[in-house]
Order: C-alpha cells, then structure tokens, then sequence
C-alpha cells in the first residue's frame, strides 16, 4: 500500500499541498509560501481534522487560517465555511451559525455559488435544530429567501420559508 494513501486525511493534504502541489514543484512560489497560500492550506487541514473528529485542532486550524488570510471574500468565505462546520460538528453550533453566516456574505460578495449554498444550507440546518430566531437570524433568512429562489433551490427555499414565518410567528 502507498505510504501517502495510508495517512489520514489532514496528512494527506499537507503532504499534497506541501510536498506535491504543483505550484510548489515547479518552484512556482519562490522560497516563501504566501499568506493566501498557507491560509488554504489550514483551511483544508481545518475540514480534514474536524472529518477526523479532532475538533479542537480543526478549530485552531480554521482561527489560523482566518487570521493570516487576506481580505479576500473569494478565499475567507470557504474559510470561515470549514470553521463553522469544524464548530458545529464539536457541537457549539451558536459558533457554527456565526461562522456560516459569515461565510454566506463573502461567497456572496465573491459570487462563490458553491460556498454561498452550503453555507446557506449549513446555517438552515442551524437555525432548523432550535437556535433561538432573533433579529440576524431574521434578516439572514430575509436575504436568502430571495437567494434561494433566483437559484432555483426549491428545498433550501421552503426551508427557509418555513423558517422565516415560524420567526415572525414569534
């Protein structure tokens, strides 16, 4: 069996992105890995400990991540996106709601479809285990709902309908 299958996952992927990323083979970052680059990087190993059921060093991995990244919405959207599923899955999920939402508005202020749906499903699964439905929870649904019906998402829509009328219900 080879040696790098054999590793568990956060191994795998810092042996990838260090060792064997293409980038870094041709020499391509110079001597210094970027700070965009490394925050990739521990945005990775954030999602591949939390698969691992090691929370507190994916969660670590996932603050890091957030700290060095630059103020781009194209990279801190997925960021905060593995740092909230590492906080739900530890079972914090108040922390968990912040991340995703968070995330929603990066990957929506960077057009990242793909981050902006599974932070928007992550934060509905959330809001759907009996978070309490404040204000943010309130304007959050307010501005998905339209987001999930220009997309055609028609589940994430009547999850978010349903939640939406249960907040207003009070």
């Amino acid at each position: 069996m080879d040696e790098v299958a054999a590793m568990p996952a956060y191994a795998r992927i810092a042996h990838y992105q260090l060792v064997e990323h293409p980038a870094i083979r041709r020499g391509a970052l110079g001597d210094e890995v970027d700070a965009r680059t490394l925050s990739h990087v521990l945005a990775l190993l954030c999602m591949a400990y939390a698969d691992e059921e090691r929370y507190e060093e994916a969660i670590a991995a996932g603050e890091r991540a957030l700290r060095i990244a630059p103020q781009d919405d194209a990279l801190r959207g997925p960021v905060l996106l593995n740092l909230g599923v590492a906080h739900s899955r530890s079972g914090d999920l108040v922390a968990g709601l912040a991340c995703h939402r968070r995330s929603w508005a990066h990957a929506r202020r960077a057009g990242d479809l793909g981050t902006l749906l599974k932070a928007g499903g992550n934060s509905l699964l959330a809001l759907e285990s009996g978070h309490p439905l404040g204000e943010p929870e309130l304007a959050f649904l307010t501005e998905c709902l339209p987001v999930f019906e220009e997309l055609e998402r028609r589940p994430e829509m009547a999850r978010a309908a349903l939640l939406l009328e249960k907040a207003r219900r009070g």
